[in-house]
C-alpha cells in the first residue's frame, strides 16, 4: 500500500480469531477511531491518490489466497471536507478523472483474477454401481453385488490395488463377440447392452454434477473414452464456409426479435456462442472396456483422470438435459403431454417440474417432428388438416372444394363429406346449381387475383364434429347459438362455431368450420349443404331458437336456412350486441355530460338499457300492448326533466339517445322481444354470452387455440378441447345415474332429474306459497299474487325504486284438459319444460296431500337417464329410439291425477 495508507482485516479473518461478540464490537470500535485519525493524513495526500482511496471504499473488500485471505486493497475514511457522495459521479477534473480511470482499471484487473480461479481445476464427482478388482481377481468377484461408488476415488491412481471397476455382469452381459460389445443397436438392432449402459453412465453424471458424454473415437486397445461434456473435442463444427458478418440477424434495442428479419420474413440466425477450446480443453477422462468377464473402467496404469479444468463448476439446473437421457416411460409420457396440443411450453414446464432441468422447446419440437421421425413433410397445413380429418374415426367433416377437372370443363364446386351413418365420402358437384352462380364468380375472381391455376384445387371451406359432440345437439336441439370469430389461425380463415345447451346447463360446441370470410357464399355452402351432407338437417327441424349476433351476411343465410329446415326456430338477435355494445358505439360516452354530470349520466344510460333488456326478459312485457306501453314510456323517460338534468342540460345527447333507440335497437324488435317467443322452448334466452364464452375459452384454454397457430394445430386443440369437456360432461351424467340421490331434495323428482333440473323444481315449489287461487271453472282456475308485482324471475339488475320500469299486475289462468294435462297462461312449461308455481299451487290446493310433481310431468330432456344414455354410440339396444321417440311425444304439462268433475 502508499505510505500512510492501513490495510484492514477482513471481518472473516477477525472472526477466526475473536468469538466473543464483545470483542467484535471492541474491535469496531477500535476500527472506528483509527479510521478518524487517518482521514486528516489523508486530506493531505495528493488529489489522485485520495480519490483512489475513496473509491476503494466504496467497494468491498476483494479476496486474494496468495495474500493468505487478506485484501490488498486499502480501505480509507472520507476526506471531512469533501463533498462528494458515494452515489454521485466523481469530479471530473484531471487528475481525479485519471486517478478514476486508474482505479477503475484496477477493480477490473481484480475481477478477472477472481474469475480466472473459477476456472482452476476441481475434482469430479460421479457415483455408479461397480465392483473393484485387482488384476488377480476374476469371474467370480465380479459376479458379487456391486456398491455404489465414487469413480472419481480410484482414477489417476488414486487406489494402486484396484485395475478395474466392473459393473454388473447380470445387468449389463458382455456379447459373444466382443468385436461388438461397442456397436449400437441402431447399426446392427442386436446389442442394447452398450447403448443401455452408455446412457446410464451419461444420466448419472449429470446427476451428480459431473456431466460426461462418448467420446466417437476408440480408446487405445479398445474402448470407449468418457470425457467431459462442457469443454471437449468431440463436438467439432462443420469447418465448412464460415458466416459472414450479413448473415447473421441484426440486433436492436428495442423489438430485437421482430426487426432483425429478412425481407421475406424468415428469420435470420441467431448470434449465439460455442465452447472455445484453444486454451486447453476440460481433462476429465475414464475409459469402458470390455472383456470376458464384463463391461469395465479401466485403472490398469493410473488410467483416467479426475479433474475437471478450463471451466466453471457444473450447476445441475443451468445446463439442459438431453432428451436421449429420458427412459422410455418417461417419453411415453411426454408425448401423450405432447398430443394434447398444449405445445412444447407446456411439456418443457412438465420436464422443469419432474427433473428440476431445462430443454429448450426446440429439442422437444425436434424429438416429435417430422425430422426425427423420418418423414417427410412437404405437405401443405390444407393437406395436413384434412389428412388428420380423414383419419380420426371420431370426427364427421364436409369439404368444400373448386376442383380442377381432367377435361376442359373448366373448374367444378366440389362438397365432399364423411357422414355419421356412412364413412366413405360422399361426393356432390354444386357448379349447376343456382344459388352457386355469384360463388362460382368469386372463386373465378380469386383465382386470378391469387394466380392460382386451373389445374390446381382451390381449398375453399372446411367444416367437422366430434360425434360424441353432435350426439348431445341431438339430445338438446332446442336452441342453437352461432357465431364467427377472427384470429383463429395464421391463414386468416374465419372459425364459424354452432352450440346448444344440454339438460345440465353446459354450452356444447358440437360444430365448427373454417371459412374464407364473412362474405354471404361461405355461409351459404354451411348453411345449405354442409349442413345436410352431415345429416344434421333432420335435427335442425326441432330448433326452437338460433340466437346470433348482429352480422347481416349471417343473418341473411340463416333466414334462406330457416325458411328449407328451421322451420319451428324463432329468428333471435343476441341482447347483448344490441344494447351493451350498441350504447358503447353509438352513444356518448360517460364525460360527454361533464365531470360533474358523468355519474348521473351513466346512471341514466344504465336505466335506458336495462330499459330495453325488460322487452327480452320473462315477467315485464308479455303482451304486445304490454311492449308498446313499456316503449312509450320510455321515450317519455328520455325526455323528461330527470333526464335533462342528467345530460348536464344538453338536449343533443338525449336526442343521440333516442335516435340511437329508434333507428339501431327497435329497428331489431321482431328478433329480441320476449312476447314474440314465450311459446318457445327457448329457456329465457335473450343474448349469446354463453357462446361468446366458449369463443373466449378457446383462446384461454390450458390447450388453446392461437392467432399464430395453423389451422391443423388449431383444428386439433379445437377437437381435444372438444373431447375433453365431452368426457367430463359425460362423467357428470354417469354419475348423477348410479348416484341419484340428492340428500338436499325430498321431491319426488329428485332421484330422476339432473340436479340442474332439481334446482328449477325446488324454486318453483317455494315460490308456490306467494299466489292464492280460485276455481273459476270445472277445470279452470285463476292464480293471484299476494304481492302487486309477480316475483316471477329474480333480477338484481333493476331496482324499482330508481328506475321506472314498466311491471304489470296479472292473473295468472290454468286449464286442465280432459287427460288431466295442465297448461298456464305464463307458458313456464312451454319456455323451460318445468311447471310453473301457479300449477304448484293448484296441484296443492286440490290434492292436499301432495308432495310435489313426478318426473314424469317435466320433459324428458331434463332426465338424468336421458342426459347419458340417448343416442349412445353404437347404442344401447332399441332405448336410443325409445328415447328418440318420447323427446318427439314429449309431455305438454303436469298431469293431475285426480278427477276434477
Amino acid at each position: 500500500p502508499p505510505s500512510g495508507m492501513a490495510v484492514i482485516l477482513d471481518r472473516e479473518d477477525v472472526n477466526a480469531e475473536m468469538t466473543d461478540p464483545t470483542q467484535w464490537r471492541d474491535y469496531e470500535k477500535s476500527t472506528d477511531a483509527d479510521l478518524s485519525t487517518l482521514s486528516t493524513s489523508f486530506a493531505q495526500m495528493p488529489s489522485p491518490s485520495r480519490v483512489c482511496s475513496r473509491a476503494a471504499l466504496q467497494k468491498p473488500p476483494c479476496h486474494d489466497s496468495s495474500h493468505g485471505g487478506r485484501s490488498n486493497t486499502s480501505e480509507v475514511a472520507n476526506n471531512p471536507s469533501d463533498t462528494t457522495s458515494t452515489n454521485n459521479v466523481p469530479r471530473t477534473s484531471d487528475k481525479e478523472g485519471l486517478a478514476y480511470k486508474a482505479c477503475t482499471g484496477l477493480l477490473q484487473e481484480r475481477v478477472l483474477d477472481e474469475l480466472s480461479l473459477l476456472t482452476k481445476t476441481w475434482k469430479g464427482s460421479i457415483v455408479l454401481p461397480c465392483v473393484p478388482m485387482t488384476s488377480l481377481e476374476g469371474v467370480e468377484k465380479a459376479k458379487e453385488e456391486p456398491v455404489e461408488i465414487d469413480i472419481c476415488d480410484y482414477l489417476d491412481g488414486q487406489k494402486t490395488q484396484y485395475s478395474r471397476l466392473n459393473f454388473s455382469p447380470r445387468e449389463y452381459p458382455p456379447p459373444a463377440d466382443l468385436r461388438l460389445a461397442f456397436k449400437t443397436s441402431k447399426k446392427n438392432h442386436t446389442n442394447t447392452t452398450w447403448d443401455d449402459l452408455k446412457t446410464y453412465i451419461v444420466k448419472q453424471s449429470y446427476e451428480t454434477r459431473s456431466p460426461v458424454v462418448c467420446s466417437s473415437s476408440s480408446a487405445g486397445g479398445g474402448g470407449k473414452k468418457f470425457v467431459c461434456q462442457t469443454l471437449n473435442d468431440t463436438n467439432k463444427k462443420n469447418k465448412g464456409r464460415k458466416r459472414e458478418d450479413e448473415d447473421f440477424r441484426e440486433t436492436h434495442l428495442v423489438n430485437d426479435g421482430e426487426r432483425g428479419e429478412r425481407e421475406n420474413g424468415r428469420s435470420l440466425p441467431r448470434r449465439t456462442s460455442g465452447q472455445d477450446i484453444s486454451d486447453g480443453k476440460c481433462g476429465l477422462l475414464f475409459t469402458v472396456k470390455c472383456d470376458e468377464i464384463g463391461y469395465h473402467i479401466t485403472l490398469f496404469r493410473s488410467a483416467g483422470t479426475c479433474m475437471h479444468s478450463h471451466h466453471i463448476k457444473y450447476n445441475y439446473s443451468d445446463v439442459s438435459l438431453p432428451l436421449r437421457l429420458l427412459e422410455e416411460n418417461e417419453v411415453k409420457e411426454l408425448k401423450n403431454v405432447h398430443d394434447t396440443q398444449a405445445g412444447e411450453g407446456l411439456c418443457k414446464a412438465y420436464l422443469f417440474a419432474k427433473t428440476g432441468q431445462l430443454v429448450p422447446r426446440g429439442k422437444i419440437a425436434y424429438l416429435f417432428g417430422s425430422k426425427a421421425t423420418g418423414d417427410a413433410d412437404f405437405a401443405s397445413d390444407i393437406d395436413k388438416l384434412l389428412s388428420y380429418l380423414e383419419d380420426e374415426k371420431d370426427i364427421v367433416h364436409a369439404v368444400f372444394w373448386d376442383m380442377a377437372s381432367r377435361g376442359n370443363d373448366g373448374c367444378r364446386l366440389v362438397s365432399k363429406c364423411k357422414c355419421v351413418e356412412d364413412e366413405d365420402p360422399i361426393v356432390t358437384d354444386l357448379t349447376a346449381d343456382r344459388s352457386m352462380k355469384k360463388v362460382v364468380a368469386m372463386v373465378r375472381e380469386d383465382r386470378k387475383e391469387r394466380n392460382i391455376g386451373s389445374n390446381q384445387n382451390l381449398f375453399l371451406s372446411v367444416m367437422w364434429g366430434e360425434k360424441e359432440n353432435l350426439r348431445y345437439f341431438k339430445m338438446y336441439p332446442e336452441t342453437v347459438f352461432v357465431d364467427v370469430t377472427s384470429h383463429s389461425n395464421n391463414k386468416k380463415y374465419h372459425l364459424l362455431t354452432f352450440s346448444c345447451k344440454s339438460g345440465t346447463n353446459k354450452q356444447v360446441l358440437f360444430l365448427k368450420a373454417w371459412i374464407p370470410n364473412q362474405r354471404r357464399f361461405s355461409f351459404r355452402w354451411v348453411f345449405k349443404y354442409g349442413m345436410e351432407s352431415l345429416g344434421l338437417h333432420h335435427y335442425f327441424k326441432y330448433t326452437e331458437l338460433i340466437m346470433k349476433d348482429g352480422d347481416p351476411q349471417q343473418h341473411n343465410e340463416i333466414q334462406n336456412f330457416m325458411v328449407e329446415y328451421l322451420t319451428n326456430a324463432f329468428d333471435g338477435a343476441c341482447g347483448w350486441h344490441l344494447v351493451r355494445q350498441g350504447c358503447l358505439r353509438d352513444c356518448p360516452g360517460k364525460n360527454a355530460a361533464g365531470k360533474e354530470n358523468a355519474e348521473k349520466w351513466e346512471q341514466f344510460l344504465t336505466h335506458v338499457k336495462n330499459w330495453l333488456y325488460s322487452w327480452m326478459r320473462p315477467g315485464y312485457c308479455e303482451t304486445e300492448d304490454e311492449y308498446k306501453i313499456s316503449k312509450k314510456l320510455l321515450f317519455r323517460y328520455i325526455s323528461s326533466q330527470s333526464a335533462l338534468q342528467a345530460a348536464g342540460g344538453q338536449q343533443q345527447l338525449l336526442d343521440t339517445v333516442k335516435q340511437w333507440v329508434q333507428n339501431k335497437v327497435i329497428v331489431s324488435e321482431n328478433h329480441f322481444l320476449f312476447y314474440l317467443r314465450k311459446h318457445k322452448r327457448a329457456f329465457h334466452t335473450y343474448c349469446s354470452n354463453g357462446h361468446e364464452g366458449t369463443n373466449f375459452g378457446m383462446k384461454n384454454h390450458t390447450i388453446p387455440m392461437k392467432a399464430t397457430g395453423t389451422m391443423t394445430k388449431n383444428a386439433k386443440a379445437l377437437t381435444m378441447q372438444a373431447s375433453l369437456k365431452a368426457a367430463e360432461m359425460n362423467a357428470n351424467a354417469y354419475r348423477n345415474v348410479i348416484k341419484p340421490n340428492k340428500k338436499w331434495s325430498k321431491l319426488p323428482t329428485a332421484p330422476y332429474v339432473t340436479p340442474f333440473a332439481e334446482g328449477l323444481v325446488h324454486a318453483v315449489m317455494d315460490r308456490q306459497d306467494l299466489y292464492s287461487v280460485r276455481r273459476v271453472g270445472e277445470r279452470e282456475f285463476e292464480i293471484k299474487c299476494s304481492i302487486c308485482v309477480e316475483p316471477f324471475i329474480a333480477d338484481h339488475s333493476v331496482s324499482e325504486d330508481k328506475c321506472p320500469i314498466p311491471r304489470f299486475y296479472r292473473i295468472r289462468r290454468v286449464v286442465v284438459d280432459d287427460d288431466g294435462v295442465c297448461r298456464c297462461s305464463c307458458c313456464y312449461f312451454e319456455q323451460v319444460g318445468i311447471p310453473c308455481p301457479h300449477m304448484a299451487k293448484v296441484f296443492d290446493t286440490v290434492q292436499p296431500q301432495w308432495d310435489g310433481f313426478l318426473h314424469t310431468d317435466v320433459s324428458v330432456r331434463w332426465w338424468s337417464q336421458y342426459n347419458y344414455s340417448a343416442y349412445q354410440f353404437p347404442g344401447h339396444g332399441n332405448l336410443t329410439q325409445l328415447f328418440h321417440d318420447l323427446r318427439h311425444n314429449d309431455v305438454k304439462g303436469p298431469k293431475l291425477h285426480l278427477d276434477l268433475l
